[in-house]
């Protein structure tokens, strides 16, 4: 009885920890930061950030980092924002490259000591990601990448920032896409930086539109489903749904 008492007790541990998941998250520069996953936002903040406890499957994450500006104060802002999949079981190391928009994801088995060697696909293939307090274990590591997505034929942040405050300076929805157009047209873009020029526009109408501009030029549109998240009606929502599955 007491041997299947122990069993038992095991088999039940075992579920636990195989069916959530959970993200270490940080950035290739090392910066402080805080994240929130989900729309909930984590009050941690280092040089990388562990969440635990997660369903497996994509999670819409955010990454923010904090800047002086010119009056002295700290201003956050959003280094990141996208989907990041985890699996069950599993810890997944998501590390996200500002200087050149490069993302590493690799994953590992939970119970299982040391860090997992980053996939980037560019010039920091050696750089392990920062180290934080997160210590599953004493094993040995077994480790596999999981994917590595190549963003650097995207618009750069200076330019894409000079577009999106020219646009400002619009009155009109439609004013402020024609400068967007006419500034970005011959440029490539993320979902993220999509979805931070969506921001702009005041009617969700044009957010779709623009959202429908930029899906050819999109270099990882897998993620695109992502943008659905800056619409608030249903029915945007189906029409961007409708036009991508039209254009795959």
């Amino acid at each position: 009885m007491k041997q299947l008492l122990i069993a038992f007790l095991f088999l039940s541990g075992a579920a636990t920890s195989f069916g959530q998941s959970a993200m270490r998250i940080s950035l290739a520069d090392r910066s402080l930061i805080t994240v929130s996953v989900d729309s909930r936002y984590f009050n941690k903040r280092g040089q990388s950030v562990t969440i635990g406890d997660l369903p497996p499957g994509r999670h819409y994450v955010k990454i923010f980092t904090t800047y002086q500006n010119r009056r002295g104060r700290m201003v956050e802002q959003t280094s990141f924002e996208g989907r990041v999949k985890t699996y069950s079981g599993h810890i997944t190391y998501f590390t996200y490259d500002p200087n050149s928009n490069t993302i590493s994801e690799t994953e590992q088995e939970m119970g299982i000591s040391g860090n997992p060697q980053p996939n980037y696909n560019n010039d920091m293939a050696n750089t392990q990601p920062p180290a934080d307090n997160y210590n599953p274990g004493n094993n040995q590591p077994a480790a596999s990448p999981v994917a590595s997505t190549d963003m650097a034929a995207a618009v750069g942040e200076a330019k894409l920032e000079k577009a999106k405050k020219k646009a400002a300076t619009k009155n009109t929805d439609t004013e402020k896409f024609n400068a967007v157009k006419e500034a970005l047209d011959n440029e490539q873009f993320t979902c993220a930086q999509i979805a931070g020029i969506m921001d702009i526009f005041s009617f969700e109408s044009t957010k779709v539109d623009f959202a429908e501009w930029a899906y050819p030029k999109t270099i990882d549109k897998q993620s695109f489903s992502i943008l659905k998240d800056k619409l608030t009606y249903q029915s945007y929502r189906e029409d961007l749904d409708k036009f991508v599955s039209n254009n795959r």
